[in-house]
């Protein structure tokens, strides 16, 4: 015997408003509350070099140091421009890494006002990036890298001609230093009496002719790439330690020698 279902016209409408409801309350964005609102400019990059410069706009300084989430990226042709249109807001401060193929040029360096960042304060506007021509984004972040390690590996006198690496006690010996894309550094020394240490708070403040660590009550010592001594041209995997270290009450002096892991 066959058997007939019958819906009333009122609930098959009740059913087909539930429905209607629910799927309106889903896709409507004000109840996701993701609406943002945007001051976007016409901006204009300038690239002041003969060589192609790539470059990479992030909105956090920590979205910079992990290379995640970027606003926008693209490449600038030898002393051409490029328009960013729709991306970059007025009145926003703005990370940027910008940099040759080669990374010889690059504006990686916290020591020269910032030229790792922007904020434009008009709809319309441009930007000529401060470039270095150095080493140090190849020798610190090896190009590419978010960060870099550093271990001592020798010690060398005065004349940086003869190791004294076999007379330093093993705490002396123990020193690791980290260098991270967003310039800070964390290093982990060997104190005689208390084991392992690893102060907070380092900041590596200067790529000029020196590389600088320090520390609010425990200062280390700046560092230099072996590269620039006589016969060590091109060496950008050693860093020396530039102010000699000991004295007083230990009459050795000499300074670290640091290999790139």
């Amino acid at each position: 015997m066959k058997t007939t279902h019958i819906i009333s016209g009122s609930v098959f409408m009740f059913i087909l408003l539930c429905c209607f409801s629910c799927s309106k309350s889903t896709d409507n964005p004000a109840n996701n509350n993701t609406t943002v609102k945007h001051n976007y400019g016409t901006y204009t990059f300038v690239n002041p070099t003969t060589n192609k410069l790539n470059v990479t706009v992030y909105k956090s300084l920590n979205a910079y140091a992990t290379d995640s989430n970027n606003v926008t990226k693209f490449s600038i042709t030898p002393n051409g421009t490029y328009t960013a249109t729709g991306v970059i807001d007025s009145g926003v401060k703005y990370y940027f890494d910008c940099y040759s193929d080669s990374y010889s040029y690059h504006n990686w360096s916290d020591s020269l006002f910032f030229i790792y960042s922007f904020v434009f304060y008009k709809k319309t506007d441009s930007l000529h990036p401060v470039l270095l021509n150095n080493i140090y984004r190849t020798m610190l972040l090896k190009n590419t890298s978010l960060s870099t390690k550093w271990v001592a590996v020798n010690a060398l006198d005065a004349t940086l001609t003869n190791s004294v690496w076999s007379q330093l006690p093993f705490y002396q010996k123990y020193y690791q230093i980290t260098v991270n894309k967003d310039f800070s550094v964390n290093y982990t020394i060997q104190l005689a009496d208390s084991g392992l240490h690893s102060p907070t708070g380092n900041t590596l403040y200067t790529f000029t002719d020196s590389l600088s660590v320090t520390n609010g009550n425990y200062p280390v010592f700046s560092l230099f790439p072996a590269s620039i001594i006589p016969g060590h041209a091109g060496n950008i995997d050693t860093l020396i330690s530039s102010n000699m270290l000991g004295g007083a009450s230990n009459t050795l002096i000499y300074r670290l020698v640091f290999a790139r892991q």
